[in-house]
C-alpha cells in the first residue's frame, strides 16, 4: 500500500467543517430519533476513519481528509429522513447519491472544505461508501480513502443495530421475524461467498445475513480485529429466536463460517 506524504501545508480545517456540519443540521428535528442516531453514527464514523488512516501510517493531510469524509458520508440521511422518514434506500433514495447532489449539486462542499483539490476524492469515496462493490477506475489515493470510509462505516454499522434494536433496522417490520425463514439463495451465496444483493431478500431473517456479510468487503485487518473484539457477528444472529429448525441450522452454519473466515482473513492481514 502507498503512503501518501503530501509534502504540503494542511488544507484542510476540520474544526471548521465540524462547525459548518453543526449548522448544516440545525435545519432538521433534534428530536427525532432518527436524526439522533445519524449524529452520533457520524460522529464515531469521522473518529474511526481517522484512527484508520493513523493506524495506517498516513500523513496529516490524509488523515485530517479521512476524517473529513467520514464526517460527510452521511450527510444524505437527513434529507432523506425529513423526507421519506426511513433509513432504507431501496423505499427512498441513494443516501450517498443524495449526499453528493447536497455537497457538489448544491454547492455545500465549500461550506465543509476550502479547497477544491479534494472533491474528486471526497464525491468518489461518498458514492461508493454503500455501494456492493468499490467501482472500478479509481485513481490509487481515490481507492485509499474509499476503503478507509467503508471500514469505518462498516464497523459502526453492527453496533448502531444492536442499539437500535431489530424493528428499527429490518426491511419488513410487520412481520414477526421469529416465525421467518431463510431464503436459500441468501443461504447459498452466503457460504460461497458470493456477493448478496439488497433485491434478492425476500425476509427479514435475510437481511440480517447481509449485515454479516459485511465482513467479507472489511479492507483493513484493525478494522476486522475490532469486529472480532465486539462478537458482532454472533450478537447480530442472535437478535431474534428462529422457530424454524432449518433456519435455525443454517443460521448456525453461516455463524461458524463467519467468525472463522474473521479468524482468517486477520491472520493473513498480519
Amino acid at each position: 500500500m502507498a503512503i501518501f506524504k503530501m509534502g504540503r501545508n494542511k488544507m484542510i480545517d476540520i474544526e471548521k467543517a465540524e462547525k459548518a456540519f453543526r449548522e448544516y443540521i440545525k435545519a432538521y428535528n433534534p428530536e427525532d430519533e432518527k436524526i439522533k442516531i445519524k449524529i452520533g453514527h457520524i460522529k464515531r464514523v469521522e473518529e474511526q476513519s481517522k484512527w484508520i488512516a493513523t493506524s495506517l501510517g498516513l500523513d496529516e493531510e490524509n488523515i485530517l481528509l479521512a476524517k473529513l469524509i467520514g464526517l460527510l458520508h452521511d450527510i444524505g440521511r437527513f434529507e432523506q429522513v425529513r423526507r421519506f422518514h426511513t433509513f432504507l434506500d431501496k423505499i427512498s433514495v441513494n443516501h450517498a447519491e443524495e449526499g453528493n447532489r447536497v455537497l457538489f449539486e448544491q454547492g455545500f462542499i465549500r461550506e465543509f472544505v476550502t479547497d477544491p483539490q479534494y472533491d474528486d476524492i471526497i464525491r468518489k469515496a461518498i458514492g461508493n461508501h454503500n455501494k456492493l462493490q468499490i467501482e472500478d477506475g479509481l485513481k490509487e489515493r481515490e481507492l485509499l480513502h474509499a476503503k478507509i470510509i467503508r471500514d469505518a462505516d462498516k464497523s459502526d454499522i453492527f453496533p448502531t443495530i444492536l442499539a437500535t434494536g431489530l424493528q428499527g433496522n429490518i426491511a419488513f417490520s410487520d412481520r414477526d421475524t421469529s416465525k421467518e425463514t431463510i431464503t436459500s439463495v441468501v443461504f447459498e451465496k452466503f457460504m460461497r461467498q458470493e456477493p448478496i444483493s439488497y433485491g434478492e431478500i425476500q425476509t427479514n431473517i435475510d437481511h440480517m445475513v447481509i449485515w454479516v456479510t459485511y465482513i467479507y468487503d472489511i479492507n483493513f485487518g484493525v478494522t476486522l480485529q475490532k469486529i472480532k473484539e465486539g462478537n458482532y457477528v454472533s450478537r447480530i444472529l442472535h437478535m431474534t429466536d428462529y422457530e424454524d429448525e432449518n433456519t435455525k441450522e443454517k443460521i448456525r452454519q453461516i455463524e461458524n463460517k463467519a467468525n472463522r473466515d474473521i479468524e482468517e482473513m486477520i491472520k493473513k492481514d498480519e
